[in-house]
């Protein structure tokens, strides 16, 4: 007798960031569309550590400007980097990038 493995399927959320002009709209639409929970500290720290404990199978497909606003532009290798470390933490967690 052979246990049976289950294939978890994945959910798929398409976080799509592009017109966002401020830090503080990105984190909104982050939080919304990941629904985290109000306690969400909106920077790129709580980000992770929402994103590596995060439990279900998650396929995150992350839309981004190609040439983001001007305010934001020192930003997005810093919020990218922060998607990509916490799929090298959390096995759960799949990121999937489309630049716009």
């Amino acid at each position: 007798y052979l246990p049976v493995r289950r294939k978890m399927s994945m959910e798929q959320i398409e976080l799509n960031l592009s017109g966002c002009a401020t830090r503080e709209e990105l984190h909104s639409r982050i939080r919304d569309a990941l629904d985290f929970p109000p306690y969400y500290g909106m920077n790129l720290d709580a980000l992770f550590d929402m994103l590596t404990t995060e439990n279900r199978p998650l396929r995150l497909v992350v839309c981004y400007p190609a040439d983001p606003c001007e305010a934001l532009r020192a930003y997005w290798p810093r919020l990218l980097r922060v998607f990509d470390n916490a799929a090298l933490e959390n096995e759960r967690l799949q990121v999937i990038y489309r630049e716009q």
